[in-house]
């Protein structure tokens, strides 16, 4: 607990501190009324003293229980201060105490409007017929807008053997140090396998509710880590960075917010990865990976549009293995395949 003066008229002027510094700090904490007749008798601020200030009063400002604050009075005579003036002290502080909490409440609904609005601008983006780098790059731009973060950048977590790939989308001012360093703490905080082949989908499963991270990063900076899991399975990494060591908690309120950006942004991910793979299904030949006929019509039409619209020719060049129903015949079908599949790598 820290006190601060944030108003004064005087003489002199109380410092900053801490409650073991501020005095009478204690009692307005257990919301108790200060009246002091002879402040020569007690351990009074060395401010007070070198002001010839001797007596004062002071009351504390609550909010509902809750010591947030406290108005003190000062004089240069002893014993200044009466029960009638406690009492307008008194009343002045329980004044300040409903124009704090009119500003707490005002603070608050404007806080949730905020972050709704965050929520629909990312719901928009996950719902939008875009690709998985462009819904990253938004997605980290509007929190780092939200949070005022001096650096942004976004990863995108390809899954392989023994591994995962963190590839960057975004680095907006970020060093290609401080890129390389983001991702030695990816490999230590979310390991593919373990010496015991635990699986990767284990390893990535979030610990208990924990689903973000703030860590201390190089020259006092802080950074704040948000993965996205989807259905235990890390899609996507958003990494915010402050030129200040910012304290763990700092988003505490908007934790539920913060979930539902990252599941909805995950769902998005894995979406896209769905969709993509489907597409690439009903494009491709399952055994060579080159396009098929589907894809061939699409493609011909196009050119030959093309080349009507333009006035220029238009080329198909056409293959063909010269006896490959020996191949077949002579090695098996399997054989034919292996055929198949490096004449298609060749090409």
């Amino acid at each position: 607990i820290r006190w601060w003066v944030i108003a004064s008229a005087g003489s002199f002027r109380l410092s900053d501190g801490t409650v073991e510094q501020k005095f009478k700090g204690q009692e307005y904490l257990a919301g108790q009324t200060v009246l002091i007749d002879e402040l020569s008798l007690q351990k009074a601020p060395p401010a007070l003293a070198r002001a010839d200030i001797m007596s004062m009063c002071g009351v504390p400002v609550l909010v509902d229980g809750v010591t947030v604050g406290a108005i003190e009075i000062f004089s240069r005579n002893s014993a200044a201060f009466t029960s009638a003036d406690v009492d307008r002290l008194t009343a002045c502080a329980k004044q300040t105490a409903t124009a704090v909490l009119c500003a707490k409440t005002s603070e608050e609904l404007r806080r949730v409007t905020e972050e709704k609005d965050l929520l629909h601008e990312i719901i928009g983006f996950v719902a939008s017929e875009i690709t998985v780098d462009q819904l990253l790059i938004k997605v980290a731009d509007s929190l780092g807008n939200y949070f005022s973060a001096s650096a942004v950048a976004a990863f995108m977590v390809q899954r392989l053997p023994q591994m995962n790939k963190a590839n960057a989308v975004l680095a907006r001012n970020f060093s290609r140090m401080d890129m390389e360093t983001l991702k030695e703490i990816f490999a230590k905080r979310w390991p593919s396998t373990t010496s015991d082949g635990e699986s990767a989908k284990a390893q990535n499963r979030l610990p208990g509710a924990l689903n973000y991270f703030v860590e201390k990063f190089s020259a006092g900076r802080s950074i704040y880590m948000l993965p996205l899991f989807s259905r235990d399975l890390l899609q996507g990494i958003i990494v915010l960075m402050w030129e200040y060591e910012r304290r763990s908690d700092f988003h505490s309120h908007i934790d539920e917010t913060l979930r539902l950006v990252a599941t909805q942004t995950a769902l998005g991910i894995e979406r896209q990865h769905l969709y993509s793979g489907v597409e690439k299904i009903g494009l491709t030949d399952a055994l060579t990976g080159l396009a098929n006929r589907r894809l061939f019509n699409f493609l011909i039409d196009r050119e030959i549009n093309r080349s009507r619209r333009y006035g220029r020719p238009v080329s198909l060049l056409m293959m063909d293995i010269d006896f490959f129903k020996r191949i077949n015949d002579t090695w098996g079908h399997p054989a034919g395949d292996i055929v198949l599949r490096d004449l298609g790598a060749l090409v």
